[in-house]
């Protein structure tokens, strides 16, 4: 079976890296590189017993000694991403971001031993976690998943006035994380495989893969989305300026034009109109085809890794706590 390894360039709260990690070894997971964006002992120290774990620290002091690497943090993954592509041990490698995790690993690895010599990329569909009713109150990881809606009047009559704050009916993103072969000649890019000169390239190199896909937990948290989405309000002019950006992310700039200068809650009610589901909804979802009813929990794997690791950390209200200081 085809081996794949992970990276990640990370700032989050250590209980969700440690579910990362813990959820995609035990997925099959060959390798997983953490470059840290930020200083982190208590991840590094962690990770201190995982043979199959490299943590690099160097990315944050990178930042302030090259000014070219104080750009945003985008900069920062793709450069990460393709230097540990440049070394990767795997036969496959796959960039994403620590709230996103492989649903079937197993699958992946059988399916990536599949690709004739022709594919050097795949893709991993996202799948967006949203709330049921009684969702969000236990552990970070509650809920199930939807996937984007194709037309846009299936978009508008599931999620009404608040489609215009969507993408293809997702609060984030609507599209895939990207793999590549090890050798190929390929780069890594936040969402696509590009050849040297920056291009996508061509379709006849990729397979997507929607039986595995990638799930997708935006912001974790009603109060970190809602944070996080306040944070983002001084990108959106320099996004907004370039055509292509503002085609697949307008949802999102529109979400941080209506959180800007707002009280925190009302950008966490646009969190809710967006993310939570009442019972008709999730009926109007399943008959449209677009709700996935699966629960994806890492915490199981985390405490066979870390037996020590209180469950009291995946609270939302341990993980806003920890976030809010980030």
């Amino acid at each position: 079976m085809a081996s794949w390894e992970i990276v990640a360039t990370v700032n989050e709260p250590a209980s969700l890296v440690a579910a990362f990690v813990a959820h995609h070894l035990a997925e099959g997971a060959a390798r997983i590189t953490l470059f840290c964006d930020k200083p982190a002992p208590e991840l590094k120290a962690m990770m201190a017993g995982q043979a199959q774990v490299d943590v690099r620290e160097y990315g944050w002091f990178e930042r302030r000694l090259h000014p070219a690497a104080r750009r945003p943090h985008t900069y920062r993954q793709v450069r990460n991403a393709n230097r540990l592509l440049a070394q990767a041990q795997a036969d496959w490698v796959l960039h994403c971001d620590a709230d996103e995790f492989v649903g079937n690993g197993a699958l992946l690895g059988e399916m990536l031993e599949l690709m004739g010599p022709e594919i050097d990329a795949v893709r991993l569909p996202v799948r967006e976690r949203i709330y049921r009713p009684g969702d969000g109150g236990t552990h970070i990881f509650e809920g199930i998943f939807r996937k984007p809606a194709q037309d846009a009047d299936k978009v508008a009559a599931l999620y009404g006035d608040v489609a215009d704050y969507m993408n293809r009916g997702m609060a984030g993103y609507a599209t895939w994380k990207s793999m590549v072969r090890r050798g190929s000649g390929l780069r890594l890019h936040i969402h696509s495989a590009q050849d040297e000169a920056g291009k996508e390239i061509a379709r006849a190199r990729v397979k997507s893969l929607p039986r595995v896909g990638l799930h997708h937990f935006d912001g974790l948290t009603p109060a970190s989305w809602a944070t996080k989405l306040q944070r983002k309000r001084v990108m959106a002019p320099a996004a907004a300026a370039k055509t292509k950006t503002r085609r697949r992310h307008q949802g999102r700039l529109r979400q941080i034009e209506f959180a800007k200068d707002k009280p925190l809650a009302e950008a966490v009610a646009l969190h809710d109109r967006l993310l939570r589901a009442d019972a008709a909804q999730l009926a109007e979802m399943r008959a449209a085809g677009v709700l996935i009813e699966q629960e994806l929990d890492p915490r199981a794997a985390v405490a066979r890794l870390w037996p020590d690791f209180g469950a009291g950390a995946f609270t939302p209200a341990a993980f806003d706590r920890d976030f809010a200081g980030r």
